[in-house]
C-alpha cells in the first residue's frame, strides 16, 4: 500500500519534485509544510513535526490503535489477517480504554493541583517556595506545576466524584 495513496485521501497533495506537498491534517495551516515521501514511504511537517510511516499517519487520524490501524489498512487492500488478530485487537482495545482512563485522570489530577497552586487560599506555601527557588509564571504554566494541599484522601475524593459524573453522563 503507497503512503501518498492513503494520505491522498485525507489531504490534498501536490506533486513537488520527489515528494508531495500539502496541507497538515494536525493543526491549522495556510500554507503548505506537510510532506510526504513516496520514496522512504514517511510523511513529516515542518510546521507542528507530526511524522512517521503510513501506520502512524492512521493511528494518529484515526485515533485508533496499532493493532487497529494494520486491520484497517489491511481491509483497505483486501488482505484477510484471520480471526486470531481480531481477538487481539479486542484484548487491546480494553487496554487501550484502561490506559485512556488513566491518562484522563493523570490530566485532571494535573489541573486540579495547578489551579490549588494559583489560588492564594491553598497554594500561598507552595507558591512562596517556588518564587525562592526563582521559578517564574510562565515556568509554572508551562510545565503544570501544582500544589498538594495537606490532606492524603484529596485526589481519591476527586477522581471518585469524577468517576461518578462520567457515568451519570453515560447512562
Amino acid at each position: 500500500m503507497d503512503i501518498v495513496e492513503i494520505i491522498g485521501e485525507y489531504v490534498q497533495l501536490k506533486k513537488q519534485g520527489r515528494s508531495y506537498i500539502g496541507l497538515c491534517p494536525f493543526h491549522n495551516e495556510h500554507t503548505p509544510s506537510f510532506s510526504v515521501s513516496a520514496d522512504k514511504q514517511l510523511y513529516h511537517c515542518f510546521g507542528c513535526g507530526a511524522g512517521g510511516n503510513i501506520f502512524t499517519f492512521i493511528m494518529e487520524s484515526e485515533g485508533f490503535s496499532f493493532p487497529e490501524a494494520v486491520e484497517f489498512l489491511a481491509e483497505k487492500a483486501n488482505i484477510d489477517l484471520g480471526g486470531t488478530f481480531h481477538r487481539e485487537t479486542n484484548q487491546t482495545r480494553a487496554k487501550d480504554g484502561q490506559k485512556k482512563q488513566l491518562f484522563q485522570g493523570m490530566e485532571l489530577l494535573t489541573k486540579f493541583y495547578h489551579y490549588l497552586l494559583k489560588n492564594p487560599n491553598y497554594g500561598s506555601p507552595g507558591m512562596k517556595y517556588l518564587r525562592e527557588r526563582g521559578f517564574t509564571d510562565d515556568i509554572i504554566d508551562r510545565f503544570q506545576i501544582g500544589y498538594a494541599v495537606d490532606s492524603w484522601e484529596t485526589a481519591t475524593r476527586l477522581l471518585e466524584r469524577d468517576m461518578r459524573h462520567a457515568n451519570l453522563e453515560l447512562n
